[in-house]
């Protein structure tokens, strides 16, 4: 199984149905178990700051993010790439065991939530 990984550009071409791309197309070429699409807390925190910064011209709306968020749902399986493991309390463990992101299945909207959790101290250590 080969696994691909979408920055935000693409993200928002599928989204925004542009440069041809939108998530039937999509579903329809990757689909038959042949590619793990998987998305990454990079995704969220590009979302959390597209409806939360105040010094984006066109904010998107709590309907939209929910929308987007579905849409990245649907085309990785809520499957996600992270950098390290996730304790039971939401903090980030590094993994020492494995020297590696690891893949785990998530709904986006856990990960939003936790990156928007942590907005407003993201912004302060830029």
């Amino acid at each position: 199984m080969k696994t691909v990984y979408l920055d935000q550009n693409i993200w928002l071409d599928i989204i925004l149905s542009r440069k041809e791309l939108n998530i039937d197309l999509i579903q329809r070429k990757f689909s038959g178990g042949e590619f793990n699409i998987l998305y990454s807390p990079a995704n969220c925190e590009e979302l959390c700051n597209s409806h939360r910064s105040e010094n984006i011209k066109n904010q998107i709306s709590s309907s939209e993010l929910n929308d987007r968020l579905e849409v990245i749902s649907k085309i990785t399986n809520n499957m996600e790439i992270l950098p390290y493991l996730i304790d039971s309390l939401g903090l980030l463990v590094k993994y020492l065991e494995i020297k590696s992101p690891i893949i785990v299945s998530e709904h986006p909207i856990d990960c939003f939530e936790r990156v928007n959790k942590y907005y407003q101290s993201m912004l302060l250590q830029s």
